[in-house]
């Protein structure tokens, strides 16, 4: 079908033309990624101690959740209520937290280490000079999951120590369904987005 065949060759152009970035350099000319890796299997404790700065001077990404890539732009609203609001859904959640497994927190706190030590750990071989003291290039977006599992964590941590797994059935609960987060989590999301998108296609 002639119309089939068009619709093809504009698909694979678009692939091409989408896809074909060629060799992306690193962001420093300096860094090379083999040394970077070498250093710091040679030098563990110093790596160590320059990823927890790194996380420290960073707030752990809690208070960038708005920038998305653009890490010169802050939205101060969405930067520093959201995650107010993600522990208050952790807090509306604290019964479902409590019912869970002690095996689940510590999968969930595995998780959320080894996503940071891995992201900034592969920023720092891609992106960060071997002399520097400090991993460069780490963006709040390559740690979402990580974020997911620390407050599903503190959700749990909330639910026992209020004790809300020993409630017996027909005993009012001490959190609102955790539903109900929804409402005003759309809220929240909704004045969100339409700041960051003043703030990303009309100007600061």
């Amino acid at each position: 079908m002639p119309g089939r065949g068009r619709y093809l060759w504009l698909l694979t152009g678009y692939t091409a033309l989408a896809s074909n970035y060629g060799r992306v350099p690193y962001a420093d000319t300096g860094v090379d990624p083999g040394r970077q890796l070498a250093f710091v299997f040679s030098n563990l404790p110093r790596y160590l101690a320059v990823l927890l700065y790194s996380v420290y001077r960073d707030k752990a990404n809690l208070f960038t959740i708005g920038n998305f890539g653009w890490m010169d732009m802050t939205v101060p609203f969405v930067s520093y209520f959201a995650p107010l609001f993600l522990l208050f859904a952790s807090g509306v959640s604290a019964l479902e937290g409590a019912r869970e497994k002690l095996r689940t927190a510590w999968v969930f706190l595995a998780t959320a280490v080894l996503m940071y030590g891995f992201t900034y750990t592969g920023m720092y071989l891609t992106s960060t000079p071997v002399s520097l003291p400090e991993i460069n290039g780490v963006q709040t977006r390559y740690l979402l999951g990580a974020l997911f599992a620390l407050f599903a964590l503190a959700s749990m941590l909330m639910g026992r120590t209020m004790a809300l797994q020993n409630l017996r059935p027909g005993l009012p609960q001490k959190t609102p369904p955790a539903w109900r987060v929804l409402h005003y989590g759309f809220c929240f999301a909704l004045v969100s987005a339409l700041l960051l998108f003043q703030a990303y296609y009309i100007g600061p």
